[in-house]
């Protein structure tokens, strides 16, 4: 969190006394000098550290006994809003600080914003209660200046602006022009109408392209599945026709050439999958047996995950290539 400077000129003492080890040295006035530098670095540390912390007390105090309110409600309910942000920012510094993600000279150039930032918005949030009795004075209805009100959804206190939802509203978006936002439509309401209606058709646009892009993704998805559920069955029922020309193979041996084969194919498939995912149950014993074979076939066309798959069907191969028996 802070320099180390002073721990650095304390090291250079003690290699300087190892590089001289030649002269007389007084070690018992090292260690003190030692000591005592020790001492000077922890009082400078925790100096700084009650120095932040303070710096971060004092930004949310003032924040606390600068907040102005107006005696209206939608516009009080904004200031709050704005106060609650700034405190969550305040904490969020001071947490980033303490675990040394920020350093103290940024700390205090942002602490230092988001109060000043507060103050300048929460002034300028204020002053509406001086426009609405404007528009009253006008003899422009209340409720325009709520209906505006409403469209306010988010106020930034970081680059001070404020958010609008609900009007294509192609004004500045800076706090520091928000009347601007009242002006625009206070007094004229077709106006206001019209970009409320051409913000729902826009909005309506994006939800249709949203939902046809779901419903072509969710078909997509569909025809994957069922182009896999076809290929699954193909592969199990190649499998089986596999393990029919086997079967045929093996019935035309002796028992004695029987038994050899079935040892040698077990010892050649073993070497290629016994380092695959899940191949143990297919290698546990001396032999592959139909049922194996059969299980795996199963298994294939009942859709098993990705990585048994290819472990699957790598066994398949290797007993094809094997049996030499298409």
């Amino acid at each position: 969190m802070f320099s180390n400077n002073n721990m650095k000129k304390i090291l250079l003492v003690f290699l300087f006394c190892f590089a001289t080890s030649n002269a007389q040295v007084n070690y018992a006035e090292i260690g003190e000098q030692f000591n005592r530098q020790m001492q000077d670095l922890v009082k400078q540390r925790e100096q700084m550290k009650k120095y932040y912390e303070n710096l971060y007390f004092e930004a949310k105090d003032k924040i606390n006994s600068r907040t102005k309110t107006t005696g209206d409600y939608k516009i009080d309910k904004l200031i709050f809003k704005l106060k609650t942000d700034a405190d969550k920012l305040l904490s969020s510094e001071y947490r980033m600080l303490t675990s040394g993600i920020t350093k103290p000279n940024n700390f205090q150039f942002r602490v230092r914003k988001i109060q000043d930032n507060f103050i300048n918005y929460n002034m300028i949030l204020s002053s509406l209660l001086n426009f609405k009795k404007q528009l009253e004075y006008e003899q422009i209805k209340t409720e325009t200046f709520y209906q505006l009100f409403n469209h306010i959804s988010k106020i930034s206190i970081q680059n001070g602006s404020f958010t609008i939802d609900g009007i294509m509203y192609r004004g500045s978006k800076s706090l520091n022009n928000i009347e601007s936002f009242f002006n625009y439509y206070s007094d004229n309401k077709k106006l206001y109408q019209t970009d409320v209606n051409e913000y729902n058709e826009r909005q309506a646009k994006l939800i249709a392209e949203k939902k046809r892009i779901e419903a072509a993704r969710l078909e997509e998805k569909r025809r994957k599945a069922l182009q896999l559920e076809q290929e699954n069955i193909r592969t199990s029922n190649s499998i089986l026709h596999l393990l029919e020309r086997r079967k045929e193979k093996l019935s035309n041996l002796n028992l004695n050439d029987k038994n050899k084969y079935l040892k040698k194919e077990f010892k050649y498939v073993k070497k290629i999958i016994k380092h695959r995912r899940n191949s143990k149950w297919l290698i546990d014993s001396k032999v592959i047996s139909d049922y194996k074979i059969e299980n795996v076939a199963r298994n294939i066309r009942d859709n098993i995950n990705r990585y048994d798959r290819e472990t699957y069907l790598l066994f398949i191969e290797s007993l094809k290539d094997y049996c030499d028996c298409d």
